[in-house]
């Protein structure tokens, strides 16, 4: 068997096996420092990888990457720039029809909206999130961002002394 018969079709093309692997490339670095703790270096390492992959036509990385910069931005504390980073993947994701990923995004913008205090914002994105999540059958998700939807009333109960 060919070495090329075992790879997905997508790779075959060197155009397509070009973006997937830069991207990996960048991702990969980007992840490394994030875990590191070198949230500069992330950022600018998943700006390079939006860039590059932008000059490759490839929306989904960009999308992908504009996600990743905002959780980035996120762990900053740079929530104007996380919540940005986040509304730009979600119109690209919303452009490429991809609802699953529609939904991990305003489940992250409701993850910013929270750490920025910002309750009910954080609910109304959580809330978006779950009825993607509801209408595409992703019960998992549905248990993910319902945990998170208890998160910000469980701040405002306990910053009121209200029993939960």
């Amino acid at each position: 068997m060919p070495a090329s018969a075992s790879r997905p079709s997508s790779l075959s093309d060197p155009a397509e096996a070009q973006k997937v692997w830069c991207g990996a490339a960048f991702r990969n670095k980007a992840t490394v420092l994030l875990y590191l703790g070198r949230l500069d270096e992330a950022a600018a390492a998943y700006e390079e990888n939006i860039q590059r992959a932008g000059q490759l036509e490839d929306s989904r990385q960009v999308a992908v990457g504009k996600g990743q910069l905002g959780n980035v931005r996120l762990s900053q504390r740079r929530y104007p720039e996380a919540l940005a980073a986040h509304a730009e993947a979600r119109q690209r994701f919303i452009a490429l029809d991809e609802p699953g990923s529609v939904a991990v995004i305003w489940q992250q913008t409701g993850m910013v909206h929270q750490q920025a205090g910002q309750p009910q914002a954080a609910e109304e994105a959580y809330r978006k999130s779950l009825a993607i999540k509801v209408r595409l059958g992703d019960v998992a998700g549905q248990a993910n961002t319902l945990n998170q939807l208890g998160r910000p009333w469980k701040t405002q109960a306990i910053r009121a002394k209200i029993p939960v």
